[in-house]
């Protein structure tokens, strides 16, 4: 999973994915077969995958130079188009009037050999989105000092000063406060009748969630297979009927340890972002352990989110054809595109991406 899917950004850059696109602009290369004169090879306007350019232009340089004279091939480990022919005969690429060398990787003059191959990598563009997207996630994670996509974070480390209140360092943590529950324990059922919805709430299937409040069910119980509907949840662990069940907190969070001790469930309280613990998280470094799962899945995940990150890209993929553009250095795979600190900075961003960013920002508290 990750924060925006690559159809996404695709679709915002209205790029294809895929293909090579020929047109009437770039449809004609320049070959000389065994010396001869420099013949046009013109390829059908049209979206084609790599092998079935090569394919096409296999087509028709036979057509132009006879049955057998050559091969054309496309590997995608390379990016790079191969036109061989028959030994002894010899193949020549000439690059001026050739308006299709660059689409497939040529970029000047090749000798007549029995061979000749692409100089340059030569893919479809959404593979260089697919990197842009990739390094832009990673950054943006790393500028919110948070994790996004929902995932477990196991014994995570926090220091405590006799604070009441911790806030997680990844959130939000999945938590319903619900009133008026109705446990069914042959069924293994709990019902809602708040008008909520565990689907849209985020509850999944296999999903461990702590009981907080009940005086019957309390601690992690194991969402069956199949077992989240809207109003009701199914349980793998045995529960109990439970009238008395106002309040009730259910959330994602597995495990609080305070020095070596494990707290009780009925002795802290779960919110979105942070954990009240009455007692106070005594003084040391590095002395409390929480495991929680925390982050937004792919059907919830914020949309002004997605659109700063598409934004980014965007921004990138526009000037990657740049030297520099105003900046000392750049670097697509990394997001390197500065000269001071080697990383992408706020400054330098769409400030309508970093106006969105900051509202995301998990600031740390000193």
């Amino acid at each position: 999973m990750s924060i925006v899917s690559l159809e996404d950004i695709l679709s915002y850059l209205d790029v294809t994915k895929g293909y090579f696109i020929i047109t009437a602009a770039n449809n004609i290369i320049k070959l000389k077969y065994d010396g001869g004169a420099s013949t046009d090879i013109a390829a059908a306007d049209s979206t084609y995958e790599g092998d079935d350019l090569a394919s096409h232009l296999q087509t028709k340089i036979i057509a132009a130079f006879g049955v057998g004279t050559g091969t054309v091939t496309y590997s995608s480990i390379t990016k790079k188009f191969t036109i061989s022919v028959v030994s002894p005969h010899t193949i020549e690429y000439i690059h001026t009037g050739s308006d299709m060398g660059l689409t497939i990787g040529f970029n000047a003059d090749h000798a007549a050999a029995q061979t000749i191959t692409s100089n340059l990598a030569a893919s479809d563009p959404s593979e260089m989105v697919e990197i842009i997207h990739n390094s832009v996630e990673d950054w943006v994670e790393n500028y919110c000092n948070r994790k996004f996509e929902g995932q477990l974070h196991v014994k995570e480390r926090y220091d405590g000063d006799n604070q009441d209140i911790l806030y997680f360092k990844h959130y939000p943590v999945l938590v319903v406060n619900l009133d008026n529950l109705v446990w069914d324990s042959t069924g293994k059922t709990l019902t809602r009748n708040d008008g909520g919805s565990f689907i849209d709430d985020g509850f999944t299937a296999a999903d461990k969630v702590l009981v907080q409040n009940s005086d019957s069910n309390s601690g992690l119980l194991t969402i069956a297979t199949g077992g989240v509907a809207a109003l009701a949840l199914t349980f793998d662990d045995d529960i109990i009927e439970d009238a008395d069940d106002d309040n009730i907190i259910i959330s994602h969070m597995r495990e609080l340890w305070v020095n070596d001790c494990k707290i009780d469930e009925d002795n802290y309280e779960v919110e979105k972002d942070n954990i009240y613990y009455t007692s106070g998280f005594y003084k040391g470094h590095g002395n409390i352990r929480m495991t929680y799962y925390a982050g937004y899945s792919s059907t919830n995940m914020p949309e002004d989110l997605k659109l700063a990150i598409k934004i980014i890209v965007k921004y990138i993929y526009d000037k990657r054809d740049s030297e520099t553009f105003g900046m000392g250095s750049y670097k697509v795979g990394d997001v390197q595109v500065d000269s001071e600190g080697g990383v992408l900075k706020p400054s330098i961003i769409p400030k309508e991406a970093s106006n969105i960013l900051d509202k995301y920002v998990n600031w740390e508290i000193v």
